[in-house]
């Protein structure tokens, strides 16, 4: 039943990388081009970041530095693998990846948000709870009677003179 695949529309997310050879209005005619298939295909843009100029974790193809960019857009699912040829095939594409994304509804976003406002809670009470058990167990030290030069040596010698006889 292939049916349902025809009609419905999923969420990806495209990330690819152009490398650094370009300049920045360089890779508008290449960024223009991975939108333009996205659109052919079907697509509808719902997002498109690009996410600047960034050091590669590891060389690719001799290229140490590469343009980031992020598209996020509808499509259809029979249609993802024409794009991901198309990307494929364009020489001026170091790597990319289309993920399938799910779009959070507004109260999974809520839930996030208080669940990082309560972790943020706790951390900040453990540290408050560390420090006070660290004044707690720090030994208050007696005032040291300071010993002067001449008194060092006169000890010093006596300790010497002990040893010589």
């Amino acid at each position: 039943m292939i049916y349902p695949l025809l009609y419905m529309t999923e969420h990806y997310e495209l990330l690819y990388i152009i490398p650094a050879k370009y300049t920045a209005e360089e890779i508008l005619p290449i960024i223009d081009r991975i939108t333009a298939a996205i659109k052919d295909n079907g697509g509808e843009i719902t997002r498109d970041d690009n996410l600047g100029k960034l050091k590669l974790a590891y060389p690719i193809k001799q290229t140490y530095q590469g343009y980031y960019i992020l598209n996020e857009f509808d499509l259809k699912p029979l249609n993802l693998k024409k794009l991901d040829d198309t990307v494929k095939l364009d020489t001026d594409v170091l790597r990319h990846m289309i993920v399938k994304k799910k779009i959070k509804t507004t109260k999974e976003i809520e839930e996030e948000r208080s669940a990082q406002e309560r972790l943020l809670k706790e951390k900040e009470q453990e540290i408050k709870k560390d420090e006070e058990e660290s004044k707690k167990e720090a030994p208050v030290k007696e005032k040291e009677k300071k010993v002067s030069l001449e008194e060092l040596d006169k000890k010093l010698d006596e300790i010497l003179k002990d040893d010589i006889i």
